[in-house]
């Protein structure tokens, strides 16, 4: 018995030994085709003095550059996904060093590419402007009443405020500091605010599963850090949605160590950057009544929903000027782009001849949603199942059904959530939501632009959404159908683990 045992012993050693220089191999490569495949495809320095550029103009919607790209990105999630084979369970040093450094140096890479995908980035330097060097509010003033600023023409939503929330704005005054007048320096400032919050989440996620499924820590790490999404959307295109999630992972982490009144305030602090994840409060609340009771953490709940309030007000107070203050995201919200929502308003306007209200379609959207939602936060076992998992199944409801106007950034949310969910379904529909999503640039960078007469704004969208959301949605119904999309690992009482 103790021979077999033994013999057992050196078969894993081996086995972790070989994974290693493979596990290597596969980051020497990915970090090839990042430098050569996208950021030698679009660098920053050569592009940086021409405002308003993005993939298909630098590379003169060559088909060349298209092939590139995409060959590029097929080959990432391939690799990103034999990666995530090789980390389950324990590591030896030498692959757990991998799994660490190696994100490193793909951030440090990307931040070399021009934010080729969005100009968001140009928009979170002006907005900060106006409060830095200005001294006016960017909630409620556009950057078009400083359109001598040499920064401007930089600026894609010149004649709306900032959408975002006060604490991003107040997180924008440090990098805005540092860039000062030179539009390089900013740039840089922005995208090593965006990597530093990236590897913060990293840390968090992974701080979140040694204490509630230790088995999984490593995969989760290598789920989020290794994303090709995740490090294009952050360190190329600097969005500050990995700013949002530090909130979030900060909530589970109190969640995880049972500091109920620490997680709402959390909550509330990543909703002041986003105000989407304003959607996970109450699906928390839930968790927690439905777990202990409602005498046991009522004063707990109580807490940090008070705090979570003051910090609300807290950081509105500086900013605030009316309801005008909240009234860019209505106007966002009206805007239907490659998303299912905008191929209703596309089919209604076929049926009736008329295109119907965006009103109308947010309706239908938030009624679809918001069924889902409460089906969520209303189920009797709640208390019981995985709260990541739940978190994840909202996020995804709200992408698919009543994000009007979807991007590809999105899906660091459910990455995230997919890591602490701790389970393969949810990790695996990231892996694959996640190049789809990324999928949608080509559609409408070379397949659109190329071919304007043979895609008109209809087919583009129709277009675009299958790509984006056909193969993630019927994995899920499949699996759904199947029985096998559950909330699943259940709470590990034994450890006392909330998630």
């Amino acid at each position: 018995m103790s021979r077999r045992l033994a013999q057992s012993g050196i078969v894993a050693r081996r086995a972790l030994g070989a994974a290693t220089p493979r596990m290597a191999a596969l980051g020497l490569v990915s970090a090839g085709i990042y430098w050569f495949g996208w950021v030698a495809l679009v660098p920053l320095l050569p592009n940086l003095n021409t405002p308003l550029l993005d993939l298909g103009k630098i590379t003169s919607y060559s088909m060349e550059a298209a092939v590139q790209f995409s060959a590029s990105l097929i080959a990432l999630f391939g690799l990103y996904a034999l990666g995530y084979r090789l980390c389950g369970g324990k590591l030896n040093r030498a692959r757990a060093a991998i799994v660490i450094l190696f994100p490193l140096g793909f951030a440090a890479l990307l931040a070399a590419a021009y934010p080729a995908t969005a100009a968001d980035v140009f928009d979170y330097i002006m907005q900060a402007r106006i409060l830095t060097r200005y001294l006016a509010n960017p909630l409620v003033t556009t950057p078009s009443f400083f359109s001598n600023d040499p920064f401007y023409p930089y600026a894609v939503w010149s004649d709306m405020p900032s959408i975002y929330g006060p604490l991003w704005t107040i997180l924008s005054i440090f990098p805005s500091l540092l860039g000062g007048d030179d539009l390089l320096a900013s740039v840089l400032a922005f995208k090593g605010t965006a990597i530093a919050f990236y590897l913060a989440d990293a840390a968090l996620i992974y701080a979140v599963l040694e204490r509630t499924a230790p088995a999984e820590k490593w995969r989760g790490l290598y789920l989020f850090a290794w994303n090709p999404l995740v490090l294009w959307e952050t360190a190329a295109n600097a969005h500050n949605d990995v700013a949002m999630m530090f909130f979030v992972l900060l909530a589970f982490l109190a969640m995880a160590r049972r500091r109920v009144a620490l997680a709402l305030p959390a909550i509330a602090l990543a909703a002041v950057v986003k105000y989407v994840t304003a959607l996970l409060g109450p699906l928390m609340i839930a968790h927690v009544l439905r777990e202990s009771g409602p005498r046991l953490r009522c004063l707990q709940l109580l807490e940090g929903a008070l705090a979570g309030l003051f910090l609300v007000v807290a950081f509105y107070f500086p900013f605030w000027d009316g309801w005008d203050t909240l009234e860019p995201l209505g106007r966002r919200s009206g805007f239907l782009t490659a998303s299912p929502a905008a191929l209703l308003s596309l089919a209604l306007e076929r049926i009736s001849g008329v295109t119907p209200p965006a009103v109308l379609i947010s309706l239908i959207a938030a009624a679809a949603f918001g069924a889902l939602y409460l089906r969520e936060i209303s189920r009797p076992d709640l208390g019981r199942v995985n709260l990541a998992a739940s978190s994840y199944r909202i996020i995804f409801y709200y992408l698919v059904l009543a994000s009007l106007w979807f991007q590809a950034w999105y899906l660091i949310w459910l990455v995230a959530l997919a890591a602490l969910a701790g389970d393969g379904f949810y990790q695996k529909l990231s892996i694959l939501f996640s190049f789809t999503a990324m999928a949608s640039y080509i559609v409408f960078i070379y397949v659109w632009m190329r071919y304007p007469d043979w895609f008109g704004v209809p087919q583009v969208q129709t277009l675009a959404v299958a790509v984006i959301f056909a193969a993630p949605v019927l994995w899920w119904m499949a699996e759904w159908w199947q029985g096998r999309a559950r909330p699943v690992p259940r709470i590990d009482t034994a450890r006392g683990t909330t998630l």
